[in-house]
């Protein structure tokens, strides 16, 4: 058991590759994760329904579920790192357009888009991190980007809700 942990020294040593993108999806997914639970809110007040609501928060995943396969076909032609770098900046633009969809329609054409790119985005990941690390630490290096994104998936959000109940409570002493 020990010696499981020892390994993780090695953690320095990953190629050049592993670490910066496991850094990159880090910060993207504790990005999202932070607005999760005020951003829940924002579309329960734009569509008005609680169901409307769970329609559009589950559509990333959604789009992933029809789209993975087809998108791994696509993406086994093409230059992973390419992909990924395009796909990343069409994600993040995408998230740039939620603030201005005011209407279910708008929501729902924003989150399809975004779950298609959140598709190919995630499946690529995996691909390059898989195709970029070394064969003797794979299960390392593999580990430690799946840990990242685990640890940052945990406890965004609860830093997000603390964020959003301190903001809440200074607005409300604040206005006394």
């Amino acid at each position: 058991m020990f010696k499981e942990f020892s390994d993780l020294r090695h953690i320095i040593n990953f190629k050049r590759v592993i670490f910066p993108i496991s850094i990159t999806f880090f910060i993207y997914t504790f990005g999202w994760g932070i607005t999760s639970p005020i951003f829940s809110i924002y579309v329960e007040k734009v569509t008005g329904n609680l169901f409307l609501t769970g329609v559009i928060l589950s559509l990333t995943t959604m789009m992933g579920i029809f789209l993975n396969i087809p998108f791994g076909v696509i993406e086994d032609r093409m230059n992973v790192k390419r992909v990924l770098q395009t796909v990343l900046l069409i994600y993040s633009a995408l998230a740039l357009l939620y603030p201005v969809a005011n209407s279910f329609l708008s929501l729902l054409l924003v989150s399809v888009a975004r779950g298609v790119a959140s598709s190919f985005l995630w499946l690529t990941s995996w691909a390059y991190v898989f195709a970029y690390t070394e064969k003797r630490a794979k299960g390392k290096e593999v580990g430690f980007f799946s840990s990242l994104i685990d640890f940052a998936s945990a406890v965004s959000p609860i830093v997000g809700g603390l964020v959003a109940v301190l903001s809440f409570f200074r607005r409300s002493i604040c206005s006394a």
